[in-house]
């Protein structure tokens, strides 16, 4: 059942909308790359996980009255099982054609050497948005938040991975 599959890939945490805002004000997603593992999960289901995670992320703009995003992706613990191109370019094509002008930023946390191949395939893919890209520390990460404070919800599942 497609719905059940979804709730499943939903219930991996891999990629969390927060309620905080980053100190611009900016809405935040929180992507664990190491979450997505190619194969788990259909395509299908990956695809409507990705447009039901960005539908809430801009609900969420809607009431705080921010307009743009903040994306924050975990590499820590990345590997080349957690390298799916083919639903990255899907994800990009996304924000291009449905939420147009809401990335703001993208941050890839504590990319590992093993990244860089994969960064190099999906920077073309990424045309413009690719000026959006900082490769950051967890400290430099934090330094977007109120009080150098990181949101909860990340701070819980980055512990869960210890």
């Amino acid at each position: 059942d497609d719905d059940a599959e979804m709730e499943r890939e939903l219930g991996t945490n891999k990629a969390v909308v927060c309620e905080e805002t980053d100190k611009h004000g900016r809405g935040v997603l929180l992507v664990n790359a190491k979450r997505h593992v190619q194969g788990e999960f259909s395509k299908r289901s990956s695809r409507r996980v990705i447009k039901h995670q960005l539908d809430t992320a801009v609900n969420l703009l809607t009431k705080s009255n921010a307009e743009t995003l903040l994306v924050i992706v975990d590499l820590r613990g990345f590997s080349l099982r957690n390298a799916d191109l083919t639903l990255i370019s899907y994800l990009i094509d996304v924000f291009f054609v449905f939420y147009p002008r809401r990335l703001d930023q993208i941050l890839l946390l504590d990319a590992p050497l093993l990244f860089q191949p994969t960064w190099l395939a999906i920077k073309p893919l990424l045309r413009s948005y690719a000026k959006l890209v900082s490769f950051v520390s967890l400290a430099e990460a934090e330094s977007y938040f109120q009080d150098n404070r990181i949101p909860a919800s990340f701070r819980a599942l980055s512990k869960r991975e210890q």
